[in-house]
């Protein structure tokens, strides 16, 4: 959260040429990506206890961060070209693991929206109005509500999992 603040600050501001020009879409894109990011380490605490799911969802984690890494590499590349990797390799890692297909498909599918809406309601005058008006908002209540709610959801995932092993 603070992160996403510090973003819609330089994003509001101008005070970064790159976070001028992409910072509320890019914005778009980590609210997204966190919540994925905590769903898929609450589904491997959960699933802890079994190797292929527990696997796959911590795999999930990582795919999640090649899009940005990709785009810093000094390769050849294009737009959305780390999403479109990202997709690939959940594919193949699907085809490769039949009995993770369900994680794999929602990296994929989190891949798909990431670009839809980066090209269609984050690039909006209205998510960019939005995404503004954040930064002159208090960051600390923010910053508290979602890592008492990331904290509590991950906390019920793995009490999930212990009622699991038990059953």
């Amino acid at each position: 959260m603070l992160v996403l603040h510090s973003m819609a600050t330089k994003f509001a501001t101008r005070s970064d040429p790159f976070y001028a020009a992409l910072g509320a879409r890019l914005g778009g894109h980590d609210i997204i990506s966190t919540i994925a990011l905590i769903g898929f380490v609450a589904f491997a605490l959960r699933w802890r206890r079994k190797i292929v799911l527990h696997g796959a969802s911590m795999l999930a984690t990582a795919l999640l961060v090649l899009p940005p890494v990709i785009s810093r590499l000094p390769i050849p590349r294009f737009f959305h070209s780390g999403e479109l990797i990202v997709i690939a390799l959940s594919a193949l890692a699907a085809w490769r693991e039949p009995r993770a297909r369900g994680v794999f498909a929602a990296v994929a599918v989190l891949q798909i929206l990431h670009i839809a809406a980066f090209e269609t309601v984050w690039a909006s005058l209205a998510w960019a109005r939005a995404f503004a008006a954040f930064s002159h908002l208090p960051v600390a209540p923010f910053a508290v509500a979602s890592g008492v709610a990331a904290l509590s959801f991950l906390l019920l995932a793995f009490r999930a999992g212990k009622v699991a092993a038990k059953a």
